[in-house]
């Protein structure tokens, strides 16, 4: 997925710093921005939203390892393993997904970077899957699981959120 392009691109960068990342602050801090449209009008522009200008990112867990969304049952009978594989049967578990744990929040482009930031541009569909992505997952977790361990300031709160990281290549054990 597009969302998966980009958090791949993302950790690249990360393992692009010679120390892993402890370069840039140590909290792996991304500014991620769309392209600029090639054909804007008046109208479309007008229209667009300040704070959805940017993504501001930070990187909490490089690499997780998802299993569901699943709704837990209150109660589950097993009389014997063979009529639990019958009635579940091994389609019935929940898929695993490799994901990436951030904290982020939308930001406009006109405010000042912080210096240990690393900017990205994305082409504006990616951008849009991010951020499609980031809030989808943020609503499918717990509250308490939302809340962000970093500080709030002038340009707003922080959320905490999943997002998807491309399949690993063979042999890719990094």
């Amino acid at each position: 997925s597009e969302a998966a392009a980009v958090a791949g691109q993302l950790l690249a960068l990360l393992r692009s710093f010679p120390d892993g990342g402890k370069s840039a602050g140590g909290n792996s801090r991304f500014i991620l921005l769309p392209t600029h449209p090639d054909d804007v009008d008046e109208e479309s522009e007008g229209g667009m939203d300040p704070l959805a200008e940017a993504l501001d990112l930070r990187i909490m867990v490089r690499e997780l390892i998802v299993v569901g969304p699943q709704s837990h049952r209150t109660e589950v009978i097993v009389k014997d393993s063979l009529e639990a594989l019958q009635q579940h049967g091994p389609s019935s578990a929940p898929p695993a997904r490799r994901m990436t744990r951030v904290c982020y929040r939308r930001r406009p482009c006109a405010v000042q970077m912080p210096a240990q930031t690393c900017t990205l541009v994305v082409p504006q569909c990616s951008f849009a899957a991010v951020c499609s992505a980031l809030d989808e997952w943020a609503t499918q977790q717990p509250a308490s699981h939302g809340l962000a361990p970093v500080a709030g300031d002038a340009l707003g709160s922080w959320r905490t959120s999943l997002l998807p990281l491309p399949p690993r290549e063979h042999g890719d054990l990094e």
